[in-house]
């Protein structure tokens, strides 16, 4: 028999998650339609994370590993890109993304989802060089992305 109380907790990170669903996909309309990701929605996800952490048992090694992990990945974009095609390919919201998904998903996945991201924008990218409508495809890149990212969660 469960211990009073659990079962109400249980429902409690159930509601978190979808309020981070939520939040995410706000986060993919945003940069859909203004090309900035706004802070103080990724500061409402890194709370809504740690909420779920705390409530959960979890290694925060792991998840600080993640988000230490998405930081260096997403300022290597940031400044390699503009270093060799001298431009921004990455945004510093872009950055605070990736570190908010990797604090998200902890190291190991975290890197399943950034390769699994890649992939499936490359794709969406090369249709979008065939068929002639590039910058539909790469918006939808970007949510693709974001929808990976709240499946593995969920796993």
């Amino acid at each position: 028999m469960d211990p009073p109380g659990l079962i109400d907790m249980n429902y409690f990170i159930l509601i978190l998650k979808l309020i981070l669903i939520i939040n995410f996909t706000f986060l993919a309309i945003f940069d859909w339609r203004k090309f900035r990701l706004p802070d103080i929605l990724q500061l409402t996800a890194l709370i809504i994370i740690t909420l779920i952490y705390i409530l959960s048992t979890t290694d925060w090694r792991v998840v600080l590993i993640g988000m230490l992990t998405g930081l260096v990945i997403g300022l290597l974009i940031y400044y390699l890109s503009s270093i060799f095609y001298r431009q921004q390919a990455f945004g510093i919201g872009d950055v605070k993304l990736l570190a908010v998904l990797g604090y998200l998903s902890g190291i190991q996945n975290f890197l399943y989802v950034l390769v699994g991201g890649t992939l499936t924008a490359t794709i969406y990218a090369l249709v979008g060089v065939v068929i002639g409508r590039w910058k539909f495809f790469m918006y939808c890149s970007d949510s693709i992305y974001y929808l990976l990212k709240i499946l593995a969660f969920f796993q």
